[in-house]
């Protein structure tokens, strides 16, 4: 009789640290599932920003060269008009001697 006891006490000692072990496993898992998630979403707001930071980059790269190609045809135009200003007047008095020179 003795024995048997033993025995189911052995048994209900056994069972009683498979659950401990199995509740521990289960903790383990759910941290490290918590981890993992924690880590995912950690690395997605990183990948947002960085995404941001390069947008904003990309911008402001494209403003600044869109400055410069305007300012580059301002002046251009600005080159234009002084080059043909000459033309522009001498053609102007040539209409203006041929409008003088009409008969009344």
């Amino acid at each position: 009789m003795e024995l048997i006891r033993q025995i189911k006490d052995a048994e209900a000692q056994a069972k009683q640290l498979v659950d401990h072990a199995r509740a521990d496993v289960n903790r383990m898992l759910e941290g490290a599932r918590q981890h993992m998630a924690e880590q995912t979403a950690a690395a997605q707001q990183q990948r947002r920003e960085a995404i941001e930071q390069a947008s904003e980059a990309g911008r402001k790269q494209g403003q600044a060269q869109a400055d410069c190609l305007t300012a580059e045809g301002r002046q251009r135009i600005q080159a234009l008009g002084q080059r043909c200003q000459g033309r522009i007047d001498a053609c102007s008095q040539r209409v203006i001697e041929a409008v003088r020179n009409l008969p009344a």
